[in-house]
């Protein structure tokens, strides 16, 4: 996978500068202060004041508007078919997921990822998947779902379907961010075939995502229980960033998680339900209030995996764990979203075309990262003096929801 190639300058905030390019007229006041320029156009795209105040408070800026990064789709002015073929002897999948073996015309297998002519060269073998058929069965139970979540409140699940181009970008964005974490951790080495490109098929006005086929790596789902135990170690990371980070509603699935047998590392794959939940956390949250909310099944998925009998999920992995295991396993997820930089998820939110799900992807992300701090720091100042000024970010999650679909 290659991240945006596009050179970044300073303190530059690119994915805020598409929403707002007259950045001198509008004024918003806050707490008795003048809220001016792009920080107060914000306000108009829903964002709520507080909400802007978080992302001011980062000390985000444009500096130069000429060198604004974008992340086109990998294919460029390319058609699909002069850019895509399948791979021979593949078979596609065509149900609610559209998903094809697919490789890059004149790549060769052995070829790195690098920029040539501007396009990144992906050599290996491509899952390229994209929303597929809408069965009636479906159709209904997606209608169904909105009804029930516009009453409940949570209209921004109900609708979570409706932008094909935008449910394709999110899932883009979630596997980057993952992998950007991952590698931070174990050096990269185990990450190296992993990552995620957007692609369209513009003479079919379809939108598609491209995930590197892993080679060496064992699906964890069709491990015998006691392997599972043994070699999946510290699933509970997985459960953080999963759950809390990217707020994955398919986190309990284990044939979303991944063994690589080179590495002995466990690992998270398919991330297309990303950014379906909120994680709304006590302000004053420390790690074991924070460890209670990741090891609680919500009702849905009681339901799901207890009642219905689907047992084998995530949850029951981290809890054959020892309770020192699980609290190493979500302490080190705190750790790897706590060094996430600025400039990482600036980078990859770029892959977000509508510039008010960018804004608020952006300020979700950035506000989690604050979040693991604090409770880093409340619960071991020793060990974390570095959070020791951060402050605890309070906006309004379910407007800021509303946004991302």
């Amino acid at each position: 996978m290659k991240i945006n190639n596009n050179r970044i300058s300073g303190k530059l905030f690119s994915p805020l500068l598409v929403v707002f390019k007259a950045v001198s007229g509008s004024v918003k006041k806050v707490a008795g202060k003048r809220i001016s320029g792009y920080y107060g156009q914000l306000t108009k795209f829903s964002l709520d004041e507080e909400s802007v105040r978080i992302l001011k408070d980062r000390n985000i800026s444009v500096k130069n508007t000429e060198r604004l990064p974008k992340k086109m789709p990998v294919n460029g002015d390319v058609s699909f078919h002069d850019f895509w073929e399948k791979v021979p002897g593949s078979k596609s999948y065509m149900d609610t997921i559209d998903h094809q073996l697919m490789k890059v015309k004149d790549c060769k297998d052995n070829e790195k990822e690098e920029v040539n002519g501007g396009r990144p060269v992906l050599s290996g073998t491509w899952h390229v998947k994209g929303p597929g058929l809408e069965r009636p069965a479906t159709r209904f139970k997606r209608m169904l779902q909105r009804v029930i979540y516009n009453m409940i409140g949570h209209k921004y699940k109900g609708r979570y379907y409706d932008n094909p181009k935008l449910l394709i970008q999110k899932e883009v964005l979630a596997t980057n961010v993952y992998k950007i974490i991952k590698g931070n951790a174990v050096g990269g080495v185990a990450m190296n075939g992993y990552g995620a490109h957007y692609t369209v098929d513009r003479d079919k006005g379809r939108y598609y995502g491209a995930f590197k086929h892993l080679d060496g790596f064992m699906d964890a789902s069709a491990m015998n229980p006691e392997d599972k135990v043994r070699m999946c170690d510290q699933p509970a990371t997985e459960l953080v960033l999963r759950r809390y980070l990217l707020g994955d509603e398919d986190y309990l699935k284990m044939d979303n998680y991944m063994y690589d047998r080179l590495s002995g590392s466990f690992h998270s794959i398919d991330f297309g339900m990303s950014f379906y939940n909120q994680s709304t956390l006590d302000p004053d949250c420390d790690f074991d209030q924070f460890k209670a909310a990741m090891l609680k099944t919500s009702r849905k998925h009681r339901l799901q995996y207890n009642v219905l009998g689907n047992g084998d999920n995530l949850l029951k992995l981290v809890k054959s764990k020892n309770a020192d295991d699980t609290d190493d396993g979500i302490k080190n997820g705190l750790k790897m979203i706590a060094l996430l930089t600025d400039k990482d998820l600036e980078e990859q939110v770029a892959v977000i075309s509508n510039p008010k799900a960018r804004a608020a992807l952006l300020l979700i992300l950035v506000s989690k990262c604050k979040q693991a701090q604090c409770i880093l720091y409340r619960s071991f100042p020793d060990l974390y003096p570095r959070y020791k000024d951060t402050k605890w970010p309070e906006y309004s999650t379910r407007k800021v929801m509303n946004l991302v679909v």
